[in-house]
């Protein structure tokens, strides 16, 4: 049965379901309502370029993108923004589905043209968002919808979470990855044993039985702890979407039915190499996802070092030496004009760039220069 590749997702499905559009003389071929919806809202807006910027590993939309939103979940996140007496709010948000940094372009460029929101930047790293709205021109909510309509769907920022889920992505490679550095090690010794029985001689009874010892070995290996690679190949395979796991799990899985086909046959196994194949993918799968919790971890910290008041006097004409006992107000830093004077107390954070216009203090400054 023909088959078509979805112009929003990328899915491939039958020819007999497709929804077809023309634009501008060109068919466009999209596997549902949502994709096709999508699609014109995006070329609506003028940002059409993102079909040609992105890079997706997997197609496909986000699994729960169709649930509905509670904005119960989003209150207690919602703050005052403070700029220039303007009663604009603030909020911090995850927004699921993003893949690539297409997907960080797309959606800034589509919060920025929305009537009445200010500002809005996505953390790449941390799929972190914060949106500034004048809640007089749009509601929360409607932002939300907004997000939701071109295939993203937003969350709650709770750290705590973004970090749970990190852990416990890291935890599963760990148990994944030790179940066959162990197993892969017991693979070694009969492994070595073959070998050195192909160049010195060995009984053939005892080398059928290292291989079958060692079969029985790999099998836990490519079947727990290289289940993920396996999970994502056949998922490729019913989109022919090809990844890196679709090259792990063709190497490994090779290895392991010529070995099996070998022990019959009597020539030489390479269970030791199917093995080896998972157990140093996983190892350095392992290293990457502790590594970019740790970084997501720090980039979180450091942000949370941000000031977000500063001690402005007004009064910007009184001589440098009246300046200590004039009197301060604070006030967030979008209020703080390019003018003002900040008064910054001893052991207190910086709280914007400027010059020294009168004092003299000491400033930690190990966070930049790593000392």
């Amino acid at each position: 049965m023909p088959t078509l590749i979805c112009d929003h997702c990328l899915l491939t499905f039958p020819e007999r379901d497709a929804l077809q559009e023309d634009i501008n003389g060109k068919r466009h071929v999209f596997c549902c309502n949502g994709c096709r919806s999508v699609f014109l809202l995006i070329r609506s807006e003028g940002l059409d370029d993102f079909y040609l910027r992105r890079k997706w590993e997997t197609p496909g939309i986000p699994s729960d993108q169709k649930k509905g939103l509670d904005l119960r979940t989003f209150g207690e996140d919602v703050r005052d923004a403070g700029q220039n007496d303007k009663k604009e709010k603030e909020i911090d948000i995850y927004i699921d589905g993003i893949r690539c940094a297409s997907c960080v372009w797309l959606n800034e460029k589509f919060l920025s043209r929305t009537q009445g929101v200010k500002y809005a930047r996505i953390n790449f790293a941390t799929h972190k968002a914060k949106i500034r709205w004048n809640p007089e021109l749009i509601s929360l909510e409607n932002i939300l919808k907004r997000i939701q309509a071109i295939g993203y769907n937003p969350r709650p920022h709770r750290e705590s979470e973004q970090f749970k889920l990190q852990k416990a992505e890291a935890r599963d490679l760990l148990v994944r990855f030790g179940t066959a550095a162990f197993l892969s090690s017991q693979l070694m010794i009969y492994s070595i044993a073959l070998y050195a029985g192909y160049f010195q001689g060995i009984d053939p009874q005892a080398k059928l039985l290292f291989e079958i010892i060692a079969m029985f070995l790999t099998i836990p290996v490519l079947l727990y702890s290289g289940m993920p690679f396996i999970i994502n190949t056949v998922k490729g395979l019913r989109h022919l979407h090809f990844t890196m796991d679709s090259l792990i799990t063709i190497g490994s899985g090779s290895a392991f039915v010529y070995s099996v086909y070998e022990i019959f046959t009597g020539g030489k196994v390479y269970f030791d190499t199917s093995a080896m194949i998972i157990t140093l993918i996983l190892l350095g799968r392992y290293i990457e996802a502790t590594a970019k919790g740790k970084a997501s971890e720090t980039i979180e910290k450091l942000s949370e070092l941000n000031p977000r008041e500063a001690r402005v006097l007004r009064d910007a004409h009184i001589n440098a030496k009246d300046l200590f006992a004039q009197e301060t107000e604070l006030l967030p830093l979008q209020a703080v004009n390019k003018s003002d004077l900040i008064k910054v107390l001893p052991g207190e954070r910086i709280p914007v760039d400027g010059t020294i216009v009168c004092g003299d203090s000491e400033v930690d400054e190990s966070i930049i220069t790593g000392e």
